[in-house]
């Protein structure tokens, strides 16, 4: 079968030299592609919407104090606010008291029925000149590992380095002081 183009196909300008319509975008087509494109994109947002909604945990509430400490809540709570604070005390660097290891305990049987609902328990520490950072340290640590003992897994606790506070007095006693405070994750519901 005879060609009308002047190139062959055993010339080297065949391919070259043949032009070749090039075919139009229909536009219907590509509209149908983009509004689909856009209702999927929608459908998946919405789902990932929907399921950070109703997977996020609840925060604590009046009636989980009362659990905790057997005393009624009146106020409003504010869902990342301090919910409760306990002081921790010593007998030496690192053993908690009687008193401290009751508390750590009742935190950690706190923690064991209220695991649905986002906990974080925060240790603070802080030290006045005439103590040493290295015992707050250690002491901060005994009371991690305390809280990892009572049941409190460690993604659940959060420690601040401890502070220095300047008493009021040059001359003022040891004021070591730790504190684990309770609240809700940032975002609970």
């Amino acid at each position: 079968m005879q060609s009308s183009s002047p190139y062959t196909q055993d010339s080297p300008e065949w391919f070259t030299g043949t032009p070749q319509p090039q075919p139009q975008p229909p536009r219907r087509r590509l509209l149908l592609y983009g509004g689909i494109g856009i209702i999927i994109a929608l459908i998946i947002t919405g789902s990932i919407t929907a399921i950070n909604i109703f997977t996020r945990t609840g925060c604590l509430s009046a009636a989980d104090y009362q659990d905790l400490t057997g005393v009624p809540y009146t106020d409003s709570l504010q869902p990342t606010a301090s919910f409760y604070t306990a002081p921790i005390s010593f007998s030496d660097n690192t053993a908690l008291t009687t008193e401290s290891k009751t508390e750590v305990q009742s935190l950690g049987d706190f923690y064991q029925k209220h695991q649905a609902k986002s906990l974080r328990f925060t240790i603070n520490s802080s030290y006045s000149p005439a103590d040493h950072k290295a015992t707050a340290t250690e002491r901060t640590l005994a009371l991690q590992q305390a809280l990892a003992d009572a049941g409190i897994p460690a993604d659940h606790t959060v420690t601040n380095q401890p502070e220095l506070i300047s008493p009021e007095e040059d001359d003022a006693a040891p004021t070591q002081s730790l504190t684990i405070t309770i609240t809700s994750v940032e975002g609970c519901r």
